[in-house]
């Protein structure tokens, strides 16, 4: 039983970060498309929160380390800035929810919707690094096999590069100008490439997920002395 409550967690986290990588290309695939993947992704929030509910029950429990505290603010904080893209998504919605009409309230929600998916992301990528281990657990077995050192080198030496371009990306694509407000909203160039535009999105990811990581493992290290 136990088991397979693991394994539906690591699905729904799996398809909760594949939609939400979808829905930042809007542009590409159209505003029809866009709500019907986010009203997937908010029943896949839905179920995560069950799954994961006796979480919130440990918020009282045990000592609180840094790690711990920043792992609980990036949990909260995507909690919130996921409720927050649910509801702007529905007073946007033309779809699947337009029978909810607030026209009074679509200009804000505009500007709130966007900084919420965007804060969304970068968190959900710091919650993919904090969970690496698990990834860092897969390189060292790597390590132990025929040319595994050699080829985990090569993999992170990949990561790092990767991780760079993803700063890059970060910046071009104006995500800190999205996050605080500072456009109304914006569409997108719905002729790029959808595979220039989400390898950029892939790279952000992994920007944020290593940067999370590489905290971890430097509080933990300074914390054994």
């Amino acid at each position: 039983m136990k088991q397979t409550i693991m394994r539906m967690r690591r699905i729904i986290d799996l398809l909760m970060t594949l939609t939400l990588f979808f829905l930042m290309g809007y542009q590409l695939w159209g505003e029809a498309a866009h709500e019907w993947v986010g009203t997937v992704m908010g029943v896949l929030f839905l179920l995560h929160q069950w799954y994961n509910r006796r979480w919130y029950c440990t918020l009282t429990q045990g000592p609180w380390s840094l790690v711990r505290t920043f792992h609980m603010l990036v949990n909260l904080l995507s909690v919130l800035a996921m409720l927050v893209l649910l509801a702007s998504g529905v007073v946007l919605s033309s779809h699947v929810f337009d029978f909810v009409v607030l026209s009074d309230f679509i200009g804000t929600a505009q500007r709130v919707h966007l900084a919420a998916s965007h804060w969304l992301y970068v968190l959900l990528a710091l919650h993919i690094g904090l969970h690496g281990q698990l990834l860092a657990g897969a390189f060292k077995r790597r390590a132990h096999a025929p040319h595994g050192a050699a080829v985990a080198a090569l993999l992170r030496l990949v990561g790092a590069v990767f991780a760079l371009y993803g700063l890059t990306a970060f910046v071009a694509r104006d995500f800190l100008d999205a996050m605080f407000l500072r456009v109304h909203f914006f569409l997108g160039d719905a002729s790029e490439s959808a595979l220039a535009f989400y390898v950029d999105y892939a790279a952000i990811m992994v920007c944020f997920a290593l940067a999370a990581y590489g905290f971890v493992r430097l509080v933990r290290r300074f914390a054994r002395g």
